[in-house]
């Protein structure tokens, strides 16, 4: 039986580790990806209001309840309400569904928004709005079935 020189050992390593990484490098490259959002450097700019508004938010004890298969938007503090806000309605893993709508205050003060046609899965629903001059956000993750 005859041995391989150690230098030839050490080539076929090499040339296994090169045709493998290069390999990797054509699968990585056929692979479809997207940024969370076309707008993301925009929207990366826009964190520190953001983190302002949702404050304020929390202050004026505003929130997002999903009941069943309807979205509503609540606020304690009644300087804080909204009467119309927008909603973005985010799908993390295909952003080709996200919703952007702009919903409307329903009888009881609160906003409201049908999800009996969205989809089901992972979800992360933002709703932005401004009362009295101010601005007000709130974010809440939810998983529909």
């Amino acid at each position: 039986m005859s041995r391989f020189h150690w230098g030839w050992r050490i080539s076929l390593v090499y040339g296994a580790f090169a045709l493998s990484t290069l390999g990797f490098v054509a699968f990585a490259m056929t692979q479809r990806v997207d940024l969370v959002r076309e707008d993301y450097y925009q929207e990366s700019l826009r964190t520190t209001t953001a983190k302002l508004e949702r404050q304020r938010a929390q202050d004026a004890g505003a929130d997002i309840q999903v009941e069943g298969r309807m979205l509503r938007v609540v606020a304690d503090d009644p300087h804080a309400r909204p009467t119309t806000a927008t909603l973005h309605l985010y799908r993390p893993d295909n952003p080709s569904q996200d919703i952007h709508e702009t919903i409307h205050a329903r009888e009881d003060n609160a906003l409201g928004y049908s999800l009996a046609d969205v989809a089901p899965g992972h979800w992360r629903a933002i709703v932005r709005w401004r009362a009295r001059g101010e601005s007000f956000e709130v974010e809440q993750t939810m998983m529909l079935r």
